[in-house]
């Protein structure tokens, strides 16, 4: 068995393992076919972000106001020559544009479960050089006692693809299946979120 074989293994067990605990508060939700745009709400599942994931009333227009969220059937020809390096991992990503963050998803994955790890990515834009030094290391110090870091990590490590590190897609994955229930010493880390 090679060493790429064993870690896929034991990170299928790793998986198996916390979803028998059912120690996730946020499950991942499955891919949803028979959503398309003109049957989904995007409000409707911002809603459902804000308060399964108990995003505090004083940052909901924030949100609101600050990130376009984009969803679509299909890529259209510009999103995908435009970010075709991006769309070859994920069905939904975060943008900056001339200052102004993008949110684009397909309809068949957009939920409130993307809507929180997007956000946790916009998040962590607003963190300062040193803001995100601090969260690594605090990041590492947690990571011993807490399964979905651990499992983060060893993801991470297989993935050769995630160009934007572990530290990045662990912030936004902590928050997306822990939400309100991650380590109290991270969640200063999570601006306009808590």
């Amino acid at each position: 068995m090679s060493i790429k074989s064993f870690f896929a293994y034991l990170l299928n067990l790793l998986n198996l393992f916390i979803k028998s605990l059912n120690r996730l508060p946020h499950p991942e939700e499955a891919q949803d076919t028979s959503k398309t745009v003109a049957n989904t709400n995007i409000d409707s599942v911002i809603q459902d972000w804000f308060k399964n994931w108990k995003v505090p009333q004083k940052y909901h227009s924030y949100w609101k106001n600050n990130v376009c969220v984009h969803i679509f059937d299909t890529w259209p020809a510009d999103v995908l020559n435009t970010y075709k390096e991006v769309l070859t991992v994920t069905p939904s990503f975060v943008v900056e544009i001339d200052g102004i963050r993008h949110l684009y998803s397909l309809a068949s994955w957009f939920n409130k479960g993307v809507m929180a790890h997007e956000m946790a990515h916009n998040s962590y834009s607003y963190l300062s050089s040193d803001q995100k030094i601090s969260f690594e290391l605090a990041f590492n110090s947690v990571s011993g006692d807490d399964w979905i870091i651990k499992l983060r990590r060893l993801k991470s490590y297989m993935d050769k693809t995630n160009a934007m590190g572990l530290h990045v897609e662990g912030h936004a994955e902590i928050y997306r299946y822990r939400g309100e229930y991650m380590p109290a010493s991270l969640k200063k880390f999570y601006p306009k979120l808590f």
